[in-house]
């Protein structure tokens, strides 16, 4: 099993370092997929190139342009959407991880928890 924490720790270096995230995903482990600053994307999850259909890159601009154009409550809090973009991403590999981890749970009270857990952050997810 991926360690979620480690993943989205690579991914956030990545961010920092100027790579760019784009709001497509791995057709392999459904992570999202970085752009390098010479253009090659791939994905930081698999370590493996991504490439794209000219239709896929068209969609993802016009979703990221749509995005950009969105005015929402919670766009005066950040710099810009991409920051939403990334935190929504963020929430929903915290979903997957709770979810695999209610599977083989066998405690009442944990996975009491865990589902409290998942309902904030199912709504959090769906603020955003």
């Amino acid at each position: 099993m991926r360690n979620i924490q480690q993943d989205t720790k690579k991914m956030a270096n990545l961010l920092r370092s100027g790579y760019k995230m784009l709001n497509l995903s791995c057709p392999i482990c459904n992570n999202p997929i970085f752009k390098k600053k010479n253009g090659e994307m791939f994905c930081p999850v698999c370590d493996r190139p991504v490439i794209l259909d000219d239709n896929e890159l068209n969609e993802s601009m016009k979703s990221d342009k749509n995005l950009e154009n969105e005015n929402n409550v919670f766009g005066r809090l950040f710099d810009d959407n991409k920051t939403l973009i990334n935190l929504k991403k963020i929430i929903f590999l915290k979903i997957q991880e709770i979810s695999e981890i209610i599977k083989t749970e066998n405690q009442i009270l944990n996975i009491e928890v865990y589902i409290n857990l998942l309902q904030k952050l199912l709504d959090l997810y769906e603020r955003i």
